[in-house]
C-alpha cells in the first residue's frame, strides 16, 4: 500500500458499505489534520519562498536560521520554536498568524501574505 493515497485505498471497498465509509470519514479527518500538523506549515512556507523566487540558502541569509533547518522544517521534519519560525516569517515579508483550527476548511494547504506583510496561514477548498 506505499505510495497509494488515502482516497485510492478506499476505491477497494464497496461504495455501498456505509460502515466502512463512515470509519473512513473518521479516518480522513484524523489523517487531514496529522498531515497538517506535520506538513501544512512547511509547506506554506516553501511555497512563500518560492513565490517570492527565494533560495533556502537566501532564506537562511536573511533570517540566520541555518539552511538545514529550514530543508528540515519544509519537509515537515522539525519542531521549530516560535522564535525561529517568526525569524523565516520576516525574511518572507511576512508574520505569524494563529487561526481557529475551524476557521478554514481542512483541504489544501496555503501561505499567503497580504500587501501589509501579514501572513495568512490556513487551508483553502481545492
Amino acid at each position: 500500500m506505499t505510495g497509494r493515497s488515502f482516497d485510492e485505498v478506499m476505491r477497494g471497498y464497496p461504495a455501498d458499505d456505509a460502515g466502512v465509509h463512515r470509519v473512513a470519514d473518521a479516518a480522513r479527518v484524523h489523517f487531514e489534520a496529522a498531515y497538517e500538523r506535520d506538513f501544512g506549515l512547511g509547506e506554506r512556507i516553501a511555497g512563500r519562498r518560492e513565490e517570492l523566487g527565494l533560495t533556502q540558502e537566501q532564506v537562511a541569509e536573511r533570517s540566520g536560521v541555518r539552511q538545514s533547518d529550514i530543508s528540515r522544517i519544509e519537509r515537515g521534519r522539525a519542531n521549530p520554536t516560535r522564535a525561529t519560525l517568526e525569524k523565516i516569517a520576516a525574511a518572507l515579508g511576512a508574520q505569524l498568524t494563529l487561526v481557529p483550527m475551524g476557521a478554514v476548511p481542512i483541504e489544501t494547504a496555503t501561505m499567503d501574505a497580504d500587501p501589509d506583510g501579514q501572513l495568512k496561514s490556513g487551508r483553502t477548498q481545492k
